[in-house]
C-alpha cells in the first residue's frame, strides 16, 4: 500500500495522469506517434493502445537519447560507437557465450582462444568492467560455446565443441564460480563445429542443433572453409544416452550456430553459413524453410535475441569480410528490418553475444577480432522508438541537439595482470554494410596475411 501511494504522489508532482505519457522535445526536434507529432511538450493518451514514440532527425536537430521514466519497451537501438573492452585472447578470438559463472545476476562471459585451445572465463564486476582467466585448456581446435543447465540444479553450464575430437565437452556450473568438466558428447559419425543445446517446454530432454562437416585445420580460415566436405546442420534429440538426428536442416556447413524457443513452444535457428556468405534462419513456424537475413562475404557469428525488449527476436551478425557488426530488429514474428552496420573494426569479426553488461538496463553487443586477440562490446546508448504499454502514466523526454552529428564516448577496460584500466578504443563506422557474394568469397577473403595463423 505503501509503494502505491508514492507512486501516485510521485504521479501528482510530476503532473501526470492515469493513462497518458506527458512528453516533452527538446531543441527543435520532432517525435512522431500514431498520426500525430510533438515539437514541444504533448499529453499522449494511452488508454485504448499501446504508444511508440519515433524521434524524427532533421538537418538542424538529431536526437540523442530519452530521460525522465524508462520506456516499457522499444523499436530498435542505437549503440556507442567506442568498444568497451572485454578480454583479449592470443590465439585468435573467436567465441563469445554469456554465462552468469558466480550467480551475482551480471552476465559474465566465457570465450574461446583458438589456436591456444583455450577457454577464457570473463567475470563481470557489475559496471561493465570484467576479470578475465583462463579456466580450460588443451583443447583441439576448440569451435563453438553454449550455455544450459545440464542438470537440472538451476545454474546454467557450459558446453565447449571440441572439433579435432569430435566431440561436445560439458562443464557443469556449481553457482559459485567453479566449472567442472562432465561428460564427452559424441554422435557417431557427427564431428560438431558450431552447435546450440536448447529444450522445448513439453519435452523431457534437451536437444541440440549441429553443424557437422570435415574440414582442413592445420591452416588458415580461407584453407578451412575451401576445404569443408560432409556437411549437414541438423536436429538432434536425446535418447536415454544417446542423441538421434530428427529433423535434417541442411547440407550446408555453419560457423556458428544460435537457437531460441517462443513462448508457444516453436523453434528458430540461426546459422552463419560462410562458404555460401548467407545468415539464414530455419523456423518452425515456415516448417524450417531457410529465411536469408544478411549476405556478407564472410559472415562469421550470429546471436538471436530480444535487444529492444518488444517481445520480437532480433538478430546479431559478425561479419570477418567485410569487419562489419550488424544488427536487424524484427517488425513481427515473420519480418525483420534489413540488418544495419553499427560498428566496422580493423580485422574480421567473429564472436557475437547479446547481454546488459554495463547494468543500465538496455542490451549491448559484444563481438571479438580475430587477429587483433581482443573480445569486446558496444554499448546500447538508447531505444530509438519508445514505447508505452496501453494504459501506461510516464514522463518522457526526447533529448535532441542542434546542429551536431551523433557522437558518443565510452569508457572501457583492458585486462593487465587480471585487473580492469580504463581505456577508450574508437571503431570507426563505414557507410555501407553491402558485402561480397558467394562467387566473390574466396578472393574477397584475402590478403592471407590476416588468416595465415598455423594451428599448433
Amino acid at each position: 500500500m505503501k509503494t502505491k501511494l508514492s507512486l501516485i504522489g510521485l504521479c501528482v508532482s510530476l503532473n501526470c495522469l492515469a493513462n497518458e505519457v506527458d512528453l516533452t522535445v527538446t531543441n527543435g526536434g520532432t517525435v512522431n506517434y500514431s498520426d500525430s507529432s510533438c515539437t514541444e511538450n504533448c499529453k499522449i493518451d494511452t488508454s485504448s493502445n499501446d504508444v511508440i514514440l519515433f524521434p524524427s532527425d532533421s538537418d538542424s536537430a538529431q536526437f540523442m537519447n530519452w530521460s525522465g521514466q524508462e520506456c516499457d519497451f522499444g523499436q530498435g537501438m542505437s549503440f556507442d560507437a567506442l568498444s568497451n573492452s572485454i578480454s583479449g585472447a592470443n590465439g585468435g578470438a573467436k567465441t563469445l557465450q554469456t554465462l552468469d559463472i558466480n550467480n551475482d545476476g551480471t552476465p559474465d562471459l566465457m570465450g574461446i582462444s583458438l589456436f591456444s585451445g583455450t577457454v577464457i572465463e570473463s567475470v563481470n564486476l557489475g559496471n561493465g568492467d570484467f576479470e578475465t582467466r583462463t579456466v580450460i585448456q588443451d583443447l583441439v581446435y576448440p569451435a563453438a560455446l553454449d550455455s544450459f543447465d545440464w542438470n537440472g540444479d538451476g545454474y546454467d553450464d557450459l558446453f565447449v565443441s571440441d572439433f579435432g575430437k569430435s566431440s561436445i565437452k560439458v562443464y557443469l556450473n556449481d553457482g559459485n564460480g567453479a566449472l567442472t568438466f562432465s561428460e564427452n558428447l559424441k554422435l557417431p559419425g557427427i564431428r560438431p563445429y558450431a552447435f546450440s543445446v536448447y529444450k522445448i517446454a513439453e519435452s523431457k530432454a534437451p536437444q541440440i542443433v549441429i553443424s557437422s562437416f570435415s574440414a582442413n585445420t592445420s591452416g588458415d580460415l580461407f584453407q578451412l572453409v575451401s576445404s569443408i566436405s560432409e556437411a549437414k546442420t541438423a536436429i538432434y534429440s536425446q535418447d536415454g544416452t544417446d542423441f538421434k538426428e530428427t529433423k535434417l536442416l541442411s547440407n550446408r556447413a555453419s560457423i556458428t550456430l544460435d537457437s531460441y524457443v517462443d513462448s508457444s513452444g516453436k523453434l528458430s535457428i540461426a546459422s552463419a553459413e560462410i562458404a555460401h556468405g548467407e545468415v539464414v534462419i530455419y523456423s518452425e513456424l515456415n516448417d524450417f524453410s531457410p529465411k536469408v537475413v544478411d549476405e556478407s562475404g564472410a559472415p562469421y557469428g550470429v546471436a538471436i535475441a530480444d535487444i529492444d525488449n518488444d517481445g520480437l527476436q532480433d538478430v546479431v551478425t559478425a561479419n570477418y569480410r567485410p569487419f562489419s557488426l550488424r544488427v536487424g530488429f524484427s517488425i513481427n514474428e515473420n519480418n525483420m528490418e534489413p540488418l544495419k552496420e553499427i560498428a566496422k573494426g580493423t580485422d574480421g569479426f567473429t564472436a557475437t553475444a547479446v547481454a546488459d553488461f554495463d547494468q543500465d538496463g538496455l542490451k549491448d553487443l559484444a563481438t571479438g577480432e580475430f587477429n587483433t586477440n581482443r573480445f569486446f562490446y558496444h554499448a546500447a546508448q538508447s531505444y530509438l522508438g519508445c514505447g508505452f504499454k496501453q494504459g501506461a502514466s510516464a514522463e518522457v523526454t526526447a533529448n535532441f541537439e542542434q546542429g551536431t552529428t551523433q557522437q558518443s564516448s565510452s569508457t572501457s577496460s583492458t585486462q593487465s595482470s587480471g585487473q580492469s584500466q580504463t581505456t577508450k578504443t574508437e571503431i570507426p563506422k563505414s557507410e555501407s554494410s553491402g558485402g561480397g557474394s558467394l562467387p566473390l568469397w574466396l578472393a574477397a577473403l584475402v590478403p592471407l596475411s590476416y588468416l595465415r595463423r598455423k594451428f599448433q
